[in-house]
């Protein structure tokens, strides 16, 4: 008798460890799913909102200022968690938790309830899920920029007429050109392909 409740015992943790190991896969998927799913919303905003954060060049001489991609990532967060919230449903399971810091996207999730499916496991619980998280990073620390063919008006009013921004990282180059002294004009829409090559996404294991 005692063998046999050992043997049923057994056969129960099995099942449930069985069933267990499912959910935590369902939650983590679905914690890399919600994590990568901000980083992307946010990528997406910060490309021309970095565009635009450079310190343009002097009329006279002088390079332009490249933005600091950390302060202008600083504020654009919150643009990440509806998306995490999306894609952690997509994959059954519901966010529990999102934060960004800098260049950072976290992501924890817990997968949905699902029926214990086996008979032999379901004697010792019914529905069973698991926490996951997930941390995904735009790669900003490997970028480099710097301002280049700055043509400048060589008559009074000094004004700059165009210049451009090229930045370089993770194996990519990406440009945008500028159209004036300012930010306010330029071709950052054409080129957004480039600029997410730059600042490619990973999960940060």
């Amino acid at each position: 008798l005692l063998l046999s409740l050992a043997i049923i015992a057994a056969s129960i943790g099995a099942f449930i460890f069985g069933e267990a190991n499912d959910s935590r896969t369902r939650a983590q998927k679905g914690a890399d799913a919600a994590a990568l799913a901000a980083a992307r919303d946010v990528r997406e905003r910060f490309i021309p909102a970095f565009a635009y954060a450079h310190t343009p060049p002097p009329p006279v001489a002088g390079p332009a200022i490249p933005a600091n991609p950390l302060v202008v990532l600083s504020p654009l967060g919150e643009v990440g968690r509806h998306g995490a919230f999306t894609f952690a449903q997509k994959n059954e399971s519901q966010l529990s938790r999102y934060m960004a810091t800098g260049n950072r996207f976290e992501a924890n999730v817990q997968s949905k309830k699902r029926e214990v499916g086996s008979p032999v496991g379901s004697r010792a619980r019914k529905k069973i899920s698991a926490p996951g998280d997930a941390v995904a990073k735009i790669k900003t620390d490997e970028v480099s920029c710097h301002s280049t063919d700055i043509e400048r008006q060589k008559t009074k009013p000094f004004l700059v007429k165009t210049w451009a921004m090229v930045c370089s990282g993770n194996g990519h180059t990406a440009r945008v050109n500028y159209f004036g002294p300012t930010t306010m004009l330029n071709d950052i829409d054409s080129h957004k392909k480039e600029w997410r090559r730059v600042f490619d996404i990973k999960l940060d294991k």
